[in-house]
């Protein structure tokens, strides 16, 4: 079976699905499903496309960075045990940030890599584990093209007044802003609308994204410019990010990480900016 893997690698876990390749690419996964447990104990659970489920603890040792890859060539070899005729034609990835750069998937290199790791204190929650899961699948199947598509591409057709915060224009032009996050989630939704509510999904539409953990996102868009393969989108505003981790001060402590002490000069001595990014009451 010649079949597209997809993956979503993030801290402790990996997610994964399989689609089918022949004759044409299949919507539905003919396997899915995720290791957990990445840095502690991890286990591998999926279901294929007739409902089987399948659990198996993953033997690894050694840092999680290691792990991650330990996770990687379990799940190869255990999908080829699983599928003895499986070619994997592509791996496709979700990568948190793609910057200002990148509004449309991209097929990677060892070039974009490098320039993708300079988002990492934009991510860095995110970024490196989405990366080295793509160094993973490029030391274990060098021959397999692979392709990110990046949850900032949605939102690159905000206008600038939404993407950016109140500082100085230098400071925004060195990349501080609201980059928007969650859109690979947004753009799911989005190319579902209009065969759900028909003619209401070109009209003004709010989108939530309800994750784990206490996370929760929205974004507001407008007008669907056309509806084909390629679903052509207009964001209007920027998603709000309301979490356990990133409440009132995230995005200022990111821009701490960024710019340094440069950032209290910008917002004045009395803004106590790492009050605000560690979350700390007066």
């Amino acid at each position: 079976m010649k079949a597209v893997l997809v993956l979503n690698a993030g801290s402790s876990s990996l997610k994964f699905a399989l689609f089918p390749l022949e004759p044409t690419l299949a919507t539905k996964p003919a396997l899915s499903g995720q290791i957990e447990g990445i840095g502690a104990t991890p286990e591998l659970s999926a279901k294929d496309a007739n409902g089987e489920r399948f659990h198996e603890p993953v033997a690894t040792l050694g840092e999680q960075s290691e792990q991650h890859r330990d996770a990687l060539n379990h799940l190869f070899h255990w999908l080829a045990a699983h599928n003895p005729d499986l070619e994997i034609a592509a791996a496709g990835h979700r990568v948190v940030h793609g910057g200002d750069l990148y509004s449309a998937p991209v097929k990677l290199s060892e070039a974009l890599l490098r320039e993708l790791d300079t988002f990492v204190p934009l991510a860095p929650l995110h970024q490196p584990h989405n990366l080295r899961a793509v160094r993973a699948v490029a030391t274990l199947m060098p021959a397999v093209p692979q392709v990110a598509c990046f949850d900032t591409a949605f939102h690159r057709t905000q206008p600038a007044v939404a993407q950016a915060f109140a500082l100085p224009r230098a400071i925004t032009a060195e990349g501080v802003k609201r980059y928007g996050f969650h859109g690979l989630s947004y753009d799911y939704v989005a190319r579902q609308l209009p065969d759900i509510i028909g003619e209401r999904a070109h009209g003004s539409v709010v989108i939530a994204h309800l994750g784990i953990h206490e996370t929760s996102a929205v974004c507001a868009q407008t007008q669907i410019l056309e509806r084909d393969a390629s679903a052509s989108l207009r964001t209007a505003l920027h998603d709000a990010d309301v979490s356990a981790s990133e409440r009132h001060g995230a995005n200022l402590g990111r821009c701490k990480i960024i710019l340094g002490d440069r950032i209290v000069d910008a917002v004045g001595p009395d803004c106590d900016v790492d009050r605000i990014a560690d979350n700390r009451e007066r």
